[in-house]
């Protein structure tokens, strides 16, 4: 009887280990994820482009519905790096080429443009130029993509 304690007792010693192991292990996939969405964000924050507004959408699928437009992009500084041709669902480019570009935006950004109107986005900014109207594209806040 007293054997089967001690096996019982080893056993749930066992899964106590693993359960502290994989606890340590979800702390670096988050950690992981925050700094990948840092690394996206900076580099949405550093391009230069310019284009014109093809289409305007609310995704379903996303909490809230987010607001997404569609740009053909007529100007970009450089060729987009292949880590960085998407980050989902926040931007996606069609290719390294940067042709198309599909971006979440704030509701107020959504709610002024039409399409057919011009976008700039400056280099090292967080805004962008919409019509000759500013708009703030990149939240302040660092774990936070739209204002």
């Amino acid at each position: 009887m007293k054997d089967k304690y001690i096996k019982y007792f080893s056993v749930l010693s066992l899964f106590f280990w693993q359960s502290c192991s994989l606890s340590k292990y979800g702390g670096g996939v988050i950690e992981d994820a925050k700094n990948n969405f840092k690394i996206h964000k900076d580099f949405f924050y550093s391009i230069n482009f310019y284009g014109m507004i093809t289409n305007k959408e609310i995704l379903d699928k996303i909490e809230n519905g987010s607001p997404q437009l569609s740009i053909k992009i007529t100007y970009i500084e450089k060729k987009i790096p292949l880590g960085n041709v998407q980050y989902s669902p926040y931007y996606m480019f069609d290719n390294q080429d940067g042709a198309n570009l599909k971006m979440i935006v704030s509701s107020k950004i959504f709610s002024y443009v039409s399409i057919g109107d011009t976008l700039f986005k400056e280099k090292n900014s967080d805004s962008v130029l919409i019509n000759k109207q500013k708009f703030l594209l990149l939240n302040k806040i660092q774990d936070k993509w739209s204002p």
